[in-house]
């Protein structure tokens, strides 16, 4: 029986699980990851600065998704909790770390290891669900704590967890700032989103610095590229993420360590290994862009185990992008298809819940966002 070898249970791993194991019934799957748990990080800029944001400890945040697979036979289905360290594409076998190390012989890879965010911050799973959990605790009491606060980068992520935390401790003496390299926040994005949240985010007390980085950092204080300097109590990266690659040999990385793939989502060294998520060579990373991304690479995936060729280009465009701003009534911007976007729609669509209904049902395979499994 063929072995699919897939690593990482994430929002393109567990559904092209299912896809996998309904389509090619002469297949085996094993799926590894660290995790038992779906963390559901598009509320982490919300769970970050509060517990019991989204329910009791934020236990919403994490939706357990083996029980999705009990429906196939232990034959075809097996999962190991634990990390993937060694990659030899020429032998086809991947070593894991999990409670030993294993190696793992396979027909066919895929890598959808995810990545992670500088400083280790907890708007990615970082390994277990309890270290995650507990990263999560650790940053909640560190902002209680903290007089100024410093987030450096203000694409969405930064936008939203400034916007979240203004608003949890407005009024209450808290310096908040903002910064980033570019003309505006969220930089990606049309001029006139960006001033708009701009204007918000002042409006909840922050100070927004742009074409502002930070240069060194010793001592709790923060030398800034405009020559000022700030003792912040606490720092929070919100900028770039590495790609979970450190497995993967060199001459199948790109420069920013992702998996160079094709536009069939298909390595471009070995053709029976494929990636997709934020551990591909793509421009567009993001929870809606995985959606298209999953889909090219399993029906390509699935014709070709079949005996077919490639079937589907993914189009790496931009996608839509809504941005709350502390979760008040119609408070956040974004773009769409060219056009700014009301805050009013953005705290109906995303700045009340950050999606969280979706969470089980995502992790039981129901659904991913953007599309049906």
């Amino acid at each position: 029986m063929p072995e699919i070898l897939i690593l990482g249970a994430s929002y393109t791993g567990i559904p092209a699980a299912h896809r996998f194991l309904r389509a090619l019934p002469d297949h085996k799957v094993t799926l590894v990851n660290p995790s038992t748990d779906l963390y559901w990080n598009p509320a982490a800029p919300r769970a970050i600065a509060k517990d019991h944001a989204f329910s009791e400890n934020n236990d919403g945040l994490f939706e357990p998704f083996l029980p999705a697979f009990d429906a196939y036979p232990k034959e075809r289905f097996e999962f190991i909790q634990g990390t993937a360290t060694a990659l030899d594409p020429v032998a086809k076998t991947v070593t894991v770390l999990a409670d030993r190390e294993i190696v793992l012989n396979y027909d066919h890879l895929v890598i959808t290891t995810g990545a992670r965010t500088i400083g280790d911050t907890p708007f990615k799973q970082l390994g277990t669900t309890e270290e995650t959990r507990k990263a999560l605790a650790e940053y909640q009491q560190k902002i209680q704590a903290a007089k100024t606060i410093v987030l450096s980068g203000a694409g969405p992520t930064g936008v939203e967890t400034t916007g979240e935390i203004a608003t949890l401790f407005k009024g209450q003496g808290k310096k908040i700032y903002l910064l980033d390299p570019s003309e505006g926040p969220l930089p990606m994005l049309k001029e006139s989103v960006r001033e708009e949240a701009r204007k918000q985010l002042e409006s909840l007390g922050v100070t927004v610095l742009m074409k502002t980085s930070v240069t060194k950092e010793a001592d709790g204080k923060l030398e800034l590229s405009n020559g000022q300097v700030i003792e912040a109590d606490l720092h929070i990266p919100t900028y770039g993420l590495i790609p979970n690659t450190k497995f993967v040999p060199k001459e199948m990385l790109d420069n920013t360590r992702s998996v160079k793939v094709d536009k069939h989502m298909r390595s471009i060294e070995y053709p029976n290994i494929w990636a997709a998520g934020d551990v591909a060579s793509v421009k567009i990373k993001s929870l809606l862009s995985a959606t298209p991304m999953l889909d090219a690479m399993t029906a390509n995936f699935i014709s070709v185990a079949q005996g077919g060729e490639v079937v589907k280009e993914y189009k790496d465009d931009m996608t839509p992008m809504v941005v709350p701003i502390g979760g008040g009534f119609a408070m956040g911007t974004g773009q769409m298809f060219g056009w700014r976007v009301l805050g009013l729609l953005v705290w109906l669509v995303k700045g009340r819940s950050y999606f969280i209904g979706k969470a089980k049902s995502t992790a039981l395979a129901k659904e991913i966002t953007g599309g049906k499994v």
